[in-house]
């Protein structure tokens, strides 16, 4: 696997060679969109991200503007995003919280939100499979402060259930009889392509894959999170285009109960 990582002072992506990488201030240099229906008008990108950051300050939520990660897809048309929250921890010293979101200026997928978690150690990276949307649609009478500030009431409200998930994974223990079944359901659910499971199962058992070493597998084998850690871990090569949603539905990986 070959991957890039750019650093930037607004962001820091882990990409594909070719994939789209970009910062805040790239967003600022695009053109404005265009509007898909006489009733339609996208909002910008970089409006976006200011207007739910101010939102998120509203609620006592700060960015950490160093963990901003941003990427474009569909010719700039679709944005996905992760960014760590200042201060706040689902697991003390150990993951940190993160507000996952998307949105598109096509009308293809309305801006929408889902909590996370990021592990210190090695900035993998968990997602709850729930979204919150914030808005439906982009039209000429959108109050988008209004209502990214109502949407984001209703995420905060919801954002203890990532912690619970996490936690529930944590305590998890699980044999080596239910990891195999699981790296397989990985891939008959199309969780994850079938090409990850033999690194993935590798970062499991054996703490390393092509002499990449994954000490939170180390630590936490024998439970559901280290298996979800081998997983996330594999997925860091993949521009975060297909790693965000790849993460959302690895979700369902933290519900398993033995």
């Amino acid at each position: 696997m070959v991957w890039n990582e750019e650093n930037t002072p607004n962001a820091t992506l882990v990409a594909h060679c070719g994939g789209e990488i970009v910062n805040r201030d790239f967003l600022r240099t695009l053109d404005d969109p265009a509007p898909q229906g006489k009733n339609h008008l996208p909002v910008r990108f970089d409006n976006l991200l200011d207007k739910m950051e101010m939102g998120c300050n509203f609620f006592g939520r700060q960015w950490d503007p160093d963990t901003l990660k941003v990427a474009l897809a569909n010719d700039n048309q679709r944005l996905f995003g992760v960014v760590q929250l200042k201060g706040e921890e689902v697991i003390p010293g150990e993951v940190g919280m993160a507000l996952g979101f998307r949105a598109s200026t096509d009308m293809s997928v309305s801006l929408r939100t889902t909590a996370g978690g990021k592990v210190f150690v090695c900035d993998n990276l968990a997602l709850s499979g729930q979204e919150t949307i914030l808005s439906k649609k982009s039209t000429k009478n959108l109050n988008l402060t209004a209502s990214i500030i109502g949407g984001l009431e209703g995420f905060f409200e919801k954002d203890l259930a990532i912690k619970g998930l996490i936690e529930n994974a944590r305590s998890t223990k699980i044999g080596e009889k239910d990891v195999k079944a699981l790296l397989w359901d990985s891939m008959v659910d199309k969780l994850v392509p079938q090409k990850y499971l033999k690194p993935a199962s590798a970062f499991y058992f054996d703490g390393e894959f092509n002499d990449v070493k994954a000490p939170e597998c180390d630590q936490y084998r024998g439970t559901l999170w280290g298996l979800h850690n081998a997983f996330t871990r594999v997925l860091k090569s993949e521009p975060l285009v297909k790693r965000y949603p790849a993460t959302q539905k690895l979700g369902k990986l933290l519900t398993y109960t033995v």
